[in-house]
């Protein structure tokens, strides 16, 4: 790999990493929310298993959410769906 198709890739990091900061999302949010838009239906076991943290994380990570209003629970606990607002 040369010197310019390094800085280039490293250019395209530096961008992503703005933009998440830009929406006020943490990366752990982001990969969340982008779960979320898939798989509305998707619970927050199968979430942790894809990222790789511990349940306990997650329900930590979308209670915060939650409350910033990033996400919402519509219909209820078993049958309900996660809403990305």
């Amino acid at each position: 790999m040369n010197i310019n198709a390094k800085l280039q890739n490293d250019n395209k990091y530096k961008c992503k990493f703005y933009v998440l900061k830009c929406n006020n999302y943490t990366l752990e949010e982001q990969a969340i929310i982008n779960i979320l838009k898939i798989n509305p239906a998707t619970t927050q076991e199968e979430i942790s298993r894809q990222i790789n943290k511990s349940v306990r994380t997650i329900k930590s990570y979308m209670a915060e959410m939650q409350e910033k209003g990033l996400i919402e629970r519509k219909n209820g606990k078993k049958n309900g769906e996660w809403i990305v607002n």
